[in-house]
């Protein structure tokens, strides 16, 4: 069984006059602490504590992952980030989750975001979305974006969730990924389309275990929370758009705090 052993401390909110939702990692909520959060202050009850668990329908002896796994390499880039179109396969540089959190709650891809919601067809706002957002390769720095380009993996690992029907079920699930008890969450934002989340949680992938070992575990953990990720997240050079969401969240030790 996938054990994991996160760290919890004091709540912390946005500092003032800050986009975006900077909270402890190990938050702990009933329904009705998820049914009364808002994304625009911090869950109301927090409880602090070491919490420890195994996922569900995985086996073996995975290793351990701690809040002190990351803490180390929290200023280190992670991704490889490629400026819009989605065809440009060559990234211009390597970012951290920092500068990810910094460019979704700028208003870079505002505009972007804006009018892609706007647009109703489905071909058309795929089309849109391939030509207006820059993305990054959050299973690491590649030197091109295909399989065999990886040069370096992020040692984080990225669940999409989309689709969800309502704004408020996005945000009770929002919500219910930061309370989750086995896996810390490390960056979590709106999907462009903004009835979706990209939800980045460390793992550990230099162990003998590949992308898409680690991609089941958390899938097969989220389904027992009726929670459904894209199965597209299999693929290890899968890209990840980046959208304007104010209301990110953002683990404090990723900013050092």
């Amino acid at each position: 069984m996938t054990h994991f052993n996160l760290l919890g401390s004091e709540n912390k909110g946005p500092k003032e006059g800050q986009k975006g939702i900077i909270i402890q990692p190990s938050i702990i909520m009933d329904k009705a602490d998820i049914t009364n959060c808002r994304i625009s202050a911090a869950p109301s009850r927090v409880r602090s504590e070491v919490v420890e668990g195994t996922t569900q329908g995985v086996s073996g002896n995975e290793p351990r992952i701690t809040a002190e796994h990351l803490s180390t390499r929290e200023a280190q880039p992670h991704f490889s980030f490629y400026p819009k179109p989605i065809y440009n396969l060559i990234p211009s540089k390597a970012v951290t989750l920092a500068d990810v959190y910094e460019y979704v709650v700028s208003d870079t891809a505002k505009a972007a975001t804006e009018t892609l919601r706007t647009i109703t067809t489905k071909d058309k706002a795929t089309q849109f979305k391939a030509n207006n957002f820059d993305y990054i390769t959050p299973s690491g720095i590649f030197t091109k974006r295909e399989k065999h380009g990886l040069q370096s993996t992020s040692g984080i690992l990225v669940i999409d969730i989309d689709d969800i029907p309502s704004a408020e079920e996005v945000d009770d699930i929002f919500f219910l990924l930061l309370g989750l008890p086995r896996l810390e969450t490390l960056l979590l934002f709106h999907s462009p389309s903004g009835n979706g989340l990209k939800w980045f949680v460390p793992i550990l992938n230099n162990e003998g275990h590949s992308h898409e070992y680690y991609f089941s575990a958390v899938s097969n953990y989220l389904l027992s929370y009726g929670i459904e990720a894209d199965q597209s997240g299999k693929d290890i050079g899968r890209p990840c758009y980046l959208p304007y969401d104010p209301d990110a969240y953002i683990n404090p030790k990723c900013l050092g705090l």
